[in-house]
């Protein structure tokens, strides 16, 4: 009897399909990534023929009403990973290096076109592996807490994919540098710094839909379905009352949090225009009070919501920009 797979050795690879050719077009994989958990799957839904005839009363006969592809993707912000700032791409749109080393790479919402489509190869631990065409991310977590490393949360929507067949050869960035809880500086706002946080994390929400027309059971390239959003959640040890003023005053900001690494090795989230939403800290305990905030970012002034910036010693040659 043969041995049951293993989640173990599983990894993403990515690879931006080409402008130039129809959706849906798989590319090569140009780079890969480590996996904390994925759900990346081809669904189809069948329906019974909706006519009135059967024997037994029982429907027999059905048809394919559609097919597509989607799932999560979780994997370790790493500051030297080309899969990290290619995902920030894939969810924002828009990507530029400089400098000759170090390099700093931006990604940024850039204008209002939709986001790139990507080819994932989804290698399934011990057992075989999936090819995704036409994946675009729909959503995008970066999560940090006290003493974790920091979490990449990916949403996908696409078109099919290949079928199980056997994995490819992934090549993962070697010595890599992971971001982590003990290298985040202190959170700005309102030309304030907050030094006591113990979570933050920064979601951006694309509201991608998939578009299905006469001809095909598979989706034509997915767009946005209404307003993008961009979210940041903090908690963070109550010592001021600066957050909770603002939520009353309707005060709007540039919110930034930045992470060094050893070297080179620099993360930056921006979130411009930002405004709080809701402001909390009730008090269950005798010890430390928790304060929970969430801030909105909005575009205005040039600045399209969010934006990241990347500085590590990879030069721009490695990302799909």
């Amino acid at each position: 009897m043969a041995l049951a797979y293993m989640g173990r050795g599983s990894g993403l690879g990515l690879g931006k399909e080409l402008s130039g050719n129809p959706y849906g077009t798989a590319v090569a994989r140009s780079c890969w990534q480590e996996l904390v958990s994925c759900n990346l799957q081809r669904t189809f839904t069948r329906q019974f023929r909706p006519n009135l005839s059967a024997t037994n009363a029982i429907q027999s006969e059905i048809f394919l009403s559609d097919e597509a592809a989607a799932g999560d993707a979780e994997f370790e912000a790493v500051y030297n990973s080309p899969a990290f700032g290619n995902v920030l791409f894939a969810a924002l749109g828009a990507g530029a290096t400089t400098g000759s080393g170090p390099y700093t790479h931006a990604i940024t919402t850039g204008t209002a076109a939709t986001v790139p489509a990507f080819t994932l190869e989804f290698l399934r631990g011990t057992g075989t592996a999936e090819v995704f065409e036409g994946m675009k991310c729909s959503s995008l977590t970066l999560s940090q807490s006290a003493g974790d490393i920091m979490r990449v949360r990916t949403s996908w929507i696409g078109q099919t994919s290949g079928g199980r067949t056997s994995g490819g050869t992934p090549s993962y960035t070697a010595s890599a540098a992971p971001i982590l809880h003990s290298q985040a500086g202190s959170l700005s706002w309102n030309s304030l710094t907050f030094a006591k946080i113990s979570s933050f994390d920064v979601t951006i929400d694309n509201s991608l839909e998939r578009r299905q027309y006469l001809g095909s059971a598979q989706t034509t390239e997915p767009d946005f379905s209404g307003f993008r959003s961009i979210t940041c959640n903090l908690g963070l040890h109550w010592d001021v009352d600066s957050f909770h003023s603002g939520l009353i005053a309707g005060t709007s900001s540039t919110a930034s949090l930045v992470f060094t690494g050893a070297g080179n090795n620099r993360f930056t989230t921006t979130m411009y225009n930002a405004v709080v939403f809701e402001c909390a800290d009730p008090i269950t305990t005798a010890g430390v009070v928790t304060q929970t905030v969430t801030l909105r970012a909005r575009d205005g002034s040039g600045n399209n919501g969010v934006a990241f910036q990347l500085i590590n010693d990879v030069a721009g040659g490695s990302y799909v920009w």
